[in-house]
């Protein structure tokens, strides 16, 4: 949808644990964020756990500015 109304809008998906039948990216997204020299062009939206939050948040700031957005994944106990 957001592509429809933004032709510039593009994302990049990928799954740590992702079912057998998953077909994009795998492995974590700190793993992904290594394709990327430079992200002073990108916005980032940024969910999950609280460690992986902040390790994704501090890669991005070594690579530039660029905005990001967080939110942490709560898990039911």
């Amino acid at each position: 949808m957001w592509k429809t109304h933004h032709e510039n809008f593009s994302y990049v998906l990928t799954l740590s644990q992702p079912s057998s039948t998953w077909k994009g990216n795998t492995g974590r997204v700190t793993d992904l964020l290594q394709r990327f020299s430079n992200v002073n062009h990108l916005a980032a939206y940024v969910c999950g756990n609280r460690t992986m939050v902040k390790e994704v948040t501090e890669l991005l700031k070594e690579n530039g500015k660029c905005a990001i957005y967080r939110e942490r994944h709560h898990e039911n106990s």
